[in-house]
């Protein structure tokens, strides 16, 4: 099979171009995220309250990885932890206003 015609490697190539196109387009915006922490914000932004293992299930990462995540948007003030009232051990990941305003605010036909 030649290399160059693989599916799974065009596959890739499609998907690293059009996140260099996400990321231009929110670089222009002036957003300050690239297009995988917009991904991850916007399933906050669906599901506001996931919690941490939630949040690592549904993108597909490691809870180390979503840690330092909530641990980076909390100090940047996008996101907010707040103790699960059902378990104790577990902690809800919300939205700030300031992390709701990033996923509203890029325009889907600058990114196109």
């Amino acid at each position: 099979m030649d290399f160059e015609h693989n599916l799974a490697r065009m596959v890739g190539r499609l998907s690293h171009m059009m996140g260099q196109r996400w990321n231009g387009g929110l670089q222009a915006q002036g957003l300050g995220i690239t297009a995988d922490q917009f991904r991850w914000l916007t399933h906050l932004w669906r599901s506001n309250g996931l919690s941490q293992q939630q949040l690592a299930v549904q993108l597909g990462r490691d809870r180390t990885t979503v840690t330092r995540m909530v641990d980076l948007y909390e100090d940047q003030l996008i996101v907010t932890r707040i103790p699960d009232r059902d378990d104790k051990r577990s902690n809800l990941i919300y939205l700030t206003k300031k992390g709701q305003q990033l996923v509203a605010a890029p325009s889907l036909h600058c990114l196109q």
